[in-house]
C-alpha cells in the first residue's frame, strides 16, 4: 500500500475541518465529523454515570427505555441485525448491580444475549457483534510529536513503529495486513495515522497515543520541534504480508 493514501483528500478534509497539522500534533483522540464526536463524548460521559440496576425478567425495549429515560442518551436497538439472528427485542433481561456504572450494567446485559453495543450516528446503539465488526469508520489522528525522529540534524518520520505497535496490540487480526476489513495508512502531508476501523477499535487506538504520549513525557524525552525540522530522509514504501488461515479470510460483507 502506498503512503500516500488518498493525500488530496485528507488534506483537504483537515481544512474543512479547521485542522492545523502541527497545531494539532498533541491531540489524541481521532478526528471525525466534529458533530458525531460531540454526541459521542457527551454518551461516553454518561457512561460514566453511576447506578443501581436492580430488576427481573425486563423486556430489553422496556430496559432500553430506561436508559432513554434515567440517563437522558438516544439508544437505539438495530432490529433487523437482532432480527437476522432469530433475537426477539421483547426478549427478558436481568441484572443486579448497586452503585455500578451504565456501561458495567450495560455489558451483563447484553453479553448473555450475545449482543453488544457501539456509539453511531450520534446514538448508543445495541446490535449483534457481526453487524458492529462490519461497520468501519476513517479517522485521522495527528501523531507528528510520536513519528518525528531527529538525528545528526536530518530528521526522519517513524511510522512503522507506530504501526506496528498499534496492529500487533489492538484487535491484531482485523487488519488488512492479515485479511481483515481494517486500514490503516500514515499521511506524510499531515504527519498524521489515517485509520478505517470499527467504532470499538478506534476506542481502543484513543487511550494507547495518550499513554504513549505520557510515557514519552515521564522520561523528558522532548518532541522534535517544528524549526528544528530540515530534512526527512527517504523511506521505502511500508509493505504489508497477508498470512493464512486467519480469522478473517472466512467470507463476509463488510460496509464502509
Amino acid at each position: 500500500m502506498s503512503p500516500s493514501f488518498r493525500c488530496a483528500a485528507i488534506a483537504a478534509g483537515l481544512l474543512v475541518l479547521g485542522i492545523c497539522p502541527v497545531a494539532s500534533a498533541q491531540i489524541s483522540l481521532g478526528i471525525g465529523n466534529p458533530t458525531h464526536r460531540d454526541a459521542e463524548a457527551r454518551i461516553l460521559r454518561q457512561l460514566e454515570s453511576r447506578d443501581s440496576f436492580i430488576f427481573t425478567e425486563m423486556p430489553l425495549t422496556k430496559f432500553v427505555q430506561l436508559i432513554r429515560d434515567r440517563f437522558g442518551i438516544n439508544v437505539h436497538i438495530d432490529r433487523k441485525a437482532l432480527e437476522d439472528f432469530g433475537i426477539d427485542t421483547a426478549t427478558p433481561v436481568s441484572v443486579h448491580l448497586q452503585e455500578a456504572t451504565l456501561e458495567s450494567g450495560l455489558t451483563l446485559v447484553l453479553e448473555p444475549l450475545e449482543l453488544t453495543w457501539i456509539i453511531r450516528n450520534e446514538s448508543l446503539e445495541i446490535t449483534t457483534p457481526e453487524q458492529a465488526e462490519s461497520l468501519l469508520e476513517t479517522r485521522i489522528y495527528p501523531v507528528r510529536d510520536l513519528v518525528l525522529l531527529e538525528f545528526q540534524r536530518t530528521v526522519d518520520a517513524d511510522f512503522d513503529s507506530l504501526i506496528d505497535m498499534i496492529t500487533s496490540t489492538i484487535a491484531a487480526d482485523s487488519w488488512d495486513e492479515v485479511g481483515g476489513p481494517g486500514a490503516i495508512e500514515a499521511n506524510w502531508n499531515s504527519l498524521s495515522l489515517v485509520i478505517s476501523q470499527t467504532w470499538s477499535t478506534h476506542r481502543r487506538i484513543e487511550p494507547l497515543l495518550t499513554t504513549l504520549r505520557t510515557a514519552r513525557d515521564l522520561q523528558g524525552i522532548v518532541p522534535v520541534q517544528t524549526g528544528a525540522i530540515r530534512t526527512f530522509a527517504a523511506r521505502p514504501p511500508r509493505q504489508y504480508r497477508a498470512t493464512a488461515n486467519s480469522a478473517w479470510q472466512r467470507p463476509r460483507m463488510y460496509e464502509e
